[in-house]
């Protein structure tokens, strides 16, 4: 009977120490994707590039049409870019690895802070991606916060633009240097970027 009874706690305690390293397998799987950047952004070589920042891309032919739209963005943003270590990624390799993550092939581009880099297709998103880095500098205000409440109703763009206040300042940041007439109708959002622009957008 006790040789019966020790099997069995055996048994038991076998089946309780597999558990817990099961628990603790699954633990530093998470633990390894919260840290480590997923494969959004590969290993790839550094492209040469006038504005001092490091830029990863995997095809240099859609280099120039990404210098193009940099050689817009204003002086000091890119400036603090490199100051603060971020990177961009030019290419439809990194943002695959995103649109496998968020289960969603409609996504072009994307800001991702906790690894300081930028990920975008081609150089159309560079605008938009670099008013979410910008609005991230300016932590957030909720001096434009409201501005937001205000005028999201007021403008026809696609919904997801107006979704929350970060996608509202990315993409009229985006029209404001493109110059575009969408903002006639948003006044108080227009003159919140005429004179961030006035400021000289970020102070370094």
């Amino acid at each position: 009977m006790k040789a019966e009874k020790e099997i069995i706690i055996e048994s038991i305690t076998t089946a309780l120490l597999s558990v817990a390293a099961l628990i603790c397998a699954c633990a530093c799987a998470l633990l390894y994707r919260e840290f480590v950047p997923p494969a959004a952004a590969p290993a790839a070589d550094l492209c040469e590039n006038p504005y001092g920042i490091r830029i990863h891309c995997e095809d240099e032919l859609l280099l120039p049409g990404c210098f193009s739209e940099l050689d817009k963005l204003p002086g000091s943003i890119l400036t603090r870019f490199k100051e603060e270590g971020w990177e961009l990624y030019v290419g439809t390799q990194y943002v695959a690895g995103v649109r496998a993550e968020y289960n969603n092939e409609r996504i072009t581009g994307m800001t991702r802070p906790r690894y300081k880099s930028i990920l975008v297709s081609s150089g159309k998103e560079v605008f938009h991606e670099f008013g979410h880095f910008l609005y991230l500098e300016l932590g957030e205000p909720d001096s434009f916060k409201s501005i937001y409440e205000h005028d999201k109703t007021l403008v026809d763009v696609h919904p997801h633009f107006t979704s929350n206040d970060h996608e509202f300042f990315a993409e009229f940041f985006a029209c404001y240097l493109d110059g575009e007439d969408v903002l006639e109708s948003i006044p108080l959002t227009e003159l919140y970027m005429s004179t961030l622009s006035q400021r000289g957008w970020i102070r370094n």
